[in-house]
């Protein structure tokens, strides 16, 4: 991609800004999505996957990029076709420290729930300063 950028006050993000020119390549629209916040540390995303089985769809987490691929052999032959059910995949870019914490498929959504959760010893500190 090389994005170059420069600034005197962000020291060591040029990860952060290959990883927007990344996003480019991560708006499809297919399948169409909510992202739910339920709470400041915890989100839902919702993925519209009618036809599609537990089976059909692959989630993956790594390296702070969750990716959902779905396919589905279907050789039914149709006079009409309104549902899609072709072949998919979605990707999010996740802030660190945000963990999947449930999958669920239903009545043709599939459910991610994800928590951000910072560990103690990353969280921030006060601290003291003594009196000389």
């Amino acid at each position: 991609m090389g994005y170059a950028y420069s600034s005197p006050f962000l020291v060591g993000f040029d990860s952060l800004f290959s990883q927007l020119e990344e996003l480019k390549d991560l708006s499809n629209t297919y399948p169409p999505h909510n992202i739910i916040r339920l709470d400041d540390d915890s989100y839902t995303i919702e993925l519209a996957v009618a036809g599609f089985k537990p089976s059909d769809i692959e989630i993956e987490l790594k390296d702070q990029l969750l990716s959902i691929c779905g396919e589905k052999e279907d050789t039914r032959a149709y006079s009409y076709r309104g549902i899609s059910s072709k072949r998919f995949s979605k990707s999010f870019r996740l802030a660190e420290y945000v963990e999947v914490m449930e999958t669920i498929l239903a009545e043709g959504i599939l459910s991610i729930t994800l928590k951000h959760t910072i560990p103690e010893d990353k969280k921030p500190k006060k601290i003291a300063i003594k009196h000389g």
